[in-house]
């Protein structure tokens, strides 16, 4: 049996700064394995590796998004999972380019299939892929379809958060009022008179009521944003539901002695949602009065146009500016605005006419000029 002379001192020290050497670079691979991954995983473009088999060994972020499978089934996929077999030919072709010129290919139109297998066309360049100097296959760095990639999202966003900002503002108003005619009362409610108490109730009871109607109008238009509320088609004639909502806001009329005049052409059939259709007539014909000094003019008439219902809500009101008529149905530009006689709203009605008439297949317009009064255009299809 040989002997095998144990290490000395100086030897063992150096065999443990080995030792620590290896695992200090250890450590340090998988701090690049990481930093790698997560810039191509920051990438706003698809990035896709395969080894040489074809099985997939890493898709980024963006590429799991764009194809909709989920996270646990990205590494099982294979390139054939993605591509439809006339494609897979084609990039299988290139690979023999790459390989004789070493250089990355550009593909200008590749089709490939997501999750769902619907198709789509992307551009995209390949390379042979090295991991830490190790040739490993090859990557793809595609560039997202136009339709996947929104430029107007930054703006979208925007508006959405000056659109929070707005509504948060004019929930402030009713709640300033609920909080401090509530705490005049609750301080001083031994020292006030019968008629005191009851003005400061209204003032509660009218505060409320406005703060209601805007968290009411605010969870309707969210309903709609996210396809909670879709439409119910009906063929109904459109003269009953103007007729209906008139008569709903004949007290208002007369509050302000305002005259209404209507014309509607005979059988006028509409096919859309009636209470849609309802609410945004009546949201158009409130905002009229309210705009319309006392002993004003309101038209409401509505005719045949083609294959279309036409109804105009004509006022000769305050009317508005050209400044304000752009921005009159952008979501960040929804203001709260007194009307004549101080009639206060929530700013949000006439984004709610527009959802509900372009949910119905119809269009809305308006026309105004200032002193003179506007005229709001509601179109909608034939029955």
């Amino acid at each position: 049996m040989d002997f095998i002379e144990p290490y000395t001192t100086e030897q063992q020290a150096k065999i443990e700064s080995l030792e620590a050497r290896i695992k200090a670079l250890e450590k340090q691979v998988l701090m690049l394995k990481e930093q790698e991954l997560n810039i191509l995983n920051a990438i706003p473009a698809l990035v896709l590796v395969s080894d040489y088999n074809e099985h997939l060994i890493f898709l980024n972020r963006t590429a799991q998004t764009f194809f909709g499978f989920p996270k646990e089934e990205s590494y099982n996929l294979v390139l054939k999972d993605l591509l439809p077999p006339e494609s897979l030919h084609f990039l299988r072709r290139k690979y023999f380019q790459l390989f004789k010129s070493n250089h990355p290919v550009f593909i200008n139109e590749l089709k490939i299939l997501n999750a769902k297998g619907e198709e789509k066309i992307i551009s995209i360049v390949i390379a042979k892929y090295y991991s830490l100097f190790e040739q490993i296959g090859f990557v793809g760095l595609g560039y997202l379809p136009s339709e996947f990639f929104d430029a107007t999202l930054e703006e979208k966003n925007k508006s959405l958060l000056r659109f929070i900002s707005l509504i948060a503002h004019d929930l402030r108003n009713p709640f300033n009022s609920l909080i401090g005619f509530s705490s005049l009362l609750l301080e001083n409610y031994d020292t006030y008179s019968d008629d005191k108490r009851l003005e400061y109730i209204r003032h509660l009871n009218n505060a409320s009521l406005q703060g209601f109607q805007l968290l009411d109008n605010l969870l309707e238009w969210s309903r709609i944003t996210t396809g909670s509320i879709k439409p119910s088609p009906l063929v109904f004639n459109i003269e009953t539901v103007i007729q209906n909502t008139v008569q709903l806001l004949k007290p208002t009329l007369s509050k302000k002695d305002i005259t209404i005049h209507i014309s509607i052409q005979p059988d006028l059939q509409v096919n859309a949602d009636p209470n849609m259709i309802q609410a945004a007539i009546r949201n158009i014909l409130s905002n009229a009065i309210k705009f319309t000094h006392r002993n004003g003019q309101i038209e409401l008439n509505a005719h045949r146009q083609k294959n279309q219902v036409v109804i105009d809500i004509k006022d000769n009101g305050v009317g508005m500016s050209s400044s304000v008529v752009r921005n009159l149905f952008k979501l960040g530009e929804v203001t709260s605005t007194k009307g004549t006689e101080g009639e206060k709203g929530t700013g949000m009605g006439l984004l709610l006419c527009k959802e509900f008439v372009e949910l119905n297949q119809g269009k809305i317009s308006v026309q105004s000029t200032p002193g003179k009064g506007s005229t709001f255009r509601i179109k909608l299809p034939l029955a």
